[in-house]
């Protein structure tokens, strides 16, 4: 899809520095945008600007925690609407994307890129996952030792944290377009196939 942006638009170098590193390489490398650092759990406007980019840092630490990019990332507020509705909303909030529909049982390729958007719908065409830039689920990872899968997951999507649980824990029932559970055995292997939620 066309983009009105220019300049560099995605920074994933950046993740793990510290934010004013991370607003200083950004603004030096494309002199049309300004970043912003931004804590963690702060709420944020959902509007698409070309000159901004939002540096996500731990409150703590102050360190990168998401890949810092012009536009906006996650959809959480698409579940339960209709696909096409989806894909226009994804395509006029970040126009450096481009949503794809994909009823849920088809297959995929699992790479992960920055212009795509995979737009989960069911057999009535209602958005079934919260639409993301970035990888979702990791059926690959089912029987592997879970910090393994763990590290995996936070490669492959720098917008998640994977946590790892062991079978019969108890967790929280809400839903986070940031976490995925890594569900493994007694022995650390994991049992379920990784996915947000």
């Amino acid at each position: 899809m066309a983009s009105e942006c220019v300049g560099k638009s995605v920074w994933p170098e950046l993740l793990g520095v510290a934010g004013e590193v991370a607003k200083r390489t950004i603004e030096e490398e494309n002199s049309l945008v300004t970043a912003q650092i931004v804590k963690e759990g702060s709420i944020i406007t959902a509007d698409f600007r070309c000159d901004r980019v939002r540096v996500w840092v731990d409150e703590s630490t102050g360190i990168v925690t998401r890949v810092p990019r012009i536009g906006k990332s996650v959809w959480p507020e698409l579940l339960g609407v209709a696909g096409e509705v989806a894909k226009r909303t994804i395509e006029e909030e970040n126009p450096l994307v481009t949503a794809q529909i994909v009823t849920e049982g088809s297959s995929i390729i699992l790479d992960v890129r920055c212009d795509r958007v995979w737009v989960w719908v069911d057999e009535t065409g209602i958005v079934t996952r919260v639409p993301m830039i970035g990888k979702s689920v990791w059926p690959e990872l089912l029987g592997v030792d879970g910090e393994v899968a763990k590290s995996t997951i936070e490669e492959e999507n720098s917008l998640v944290t994977a946590q790892i649980v062991t079978e019969g824990t108890i967790v929280t029932q809400d839903f986070r377009c940031d976490r995925v559970w890594v569900w493994v055995d007694e022995t650390g292997i994991v049992t379920r196939v990784p996915q947000i939620g």
